[in-house]
């Protein structure tokens, strides 16, 4: 039976997601983890988000292949118009799919983990954006 996935262009006006919808409707497409850019975050009004994916080659016996799952991914983003809506205003969503990484990203925090969600029942971390947007706003007005 095929994978069916419901993301995809309503007619109705663009949809324009809160962190926590949108982390939600990555977990649910298959995201394996959510990244927030710690370094590139809340510069020039944009935020950059990195979901990955099981790699092909760590594929499990079950469950929807890589391949299907990358594009469930990215349909999650193509449906949202790269926008996202975060106390009170909206911030441009830069946004890349990729497999997941090997080696640890210090320039990449996480926003949702699926390996901590399966050993202790939940693997949103939803605070690190609101930790990010606190650094960025003191150095701002550092400046």
């Amino acid at each position: 039976m095929a994978l069916e996935f419901g993301y995809g262009p309503t007619g109705r006006s663009s949809i324009v997601p809160t962190p926590d919808e949108l982390v939600v409707h990555l977990r649910e497409a298959g995201a394996t983890t959510i990244y927030l850019s710690r370094t590139d975050a809340f510069r020039d009004d944009v935020v950059p988000i990195t979901a990955t994916y099981t790699a092909p080659s760590q594929e499990p016996a079950y469950g929807p292949d890589s391949e299907t799952v990358r594009r469930m991914l990215r349909r999650v983003f193509d449906a949202i118009d790269d926008r996202l809506r975060f106390h009170g205003r909206e911030w441009v969503l830069e946004w890349s799919v990729e497999p997941a990484f090997t080696e640890p990203r210090t320039d990449l925090i996480p926003l949702y983990d699926r390996r901590i969600e399966r050993t202790y029942g939940d693997g949103f971390n939803l605070w690190n954006l609101y930790f990010v947007y606190e650094e960025h706003s003191n150095s701002s007005t550092d400046a």
